[in-house]
């Protein structure tokens, strides 16, 4: 991918660098009360982490798409963005069809969406 970063570093930081009008930002933070990533050595993310990431999202220049969990609390947070719902199926292989869930395309820009994404590992 040309003109691609990735980076290893708080997202706060991350963003603020190369926050410009030609930017874009995807976001893909741990579902929302539902995952612990302290098994790995990591801390918590947090309600704190959620409403730092949304108070950071909402003041940038470029663009940004964020995929999370639907919770009541997620649609609290970005109820002033762009949300999209959309159906996600979760399986271990293509031909495992899994079950469908709903999870949330937020944005500052207005995106097209389709009914499912295949998530297969």
């Amino acid at each position: 991918m040309i003109n691609t970063v990735i980076e290893n570093r708080d997202y706060g930081e991350v963003i603020k660098s190369y926050d410009r009008s030609s930017t874009f930002f995807y976001c893909d933070p741990p579902y929302y009360n539902l995952t612990d990533y302290r098994s790995q050595g990591s801390r918590p993310f947090g309600d704190e982490d959620h409403i730092r990431l949304r108070d950071c999202l909402s003041g940038i220049k470029g663009k940004f798409l964020l995929s999370i969990n639907d919770h009541p609390e997620t649609r609290r947070l970005y109820a002033g963005f762009n949300i999209e719902e959309v159906k996600v199926r979760y399986s271990i292989c293509k031909s495992d069809k899994g079950t469908t869930y709903k999870e949330l395309l937020i944005s500052n820009y207005d995106t097209p969406t389709e009914t499912v994404m295949d998530n297969a590992a």
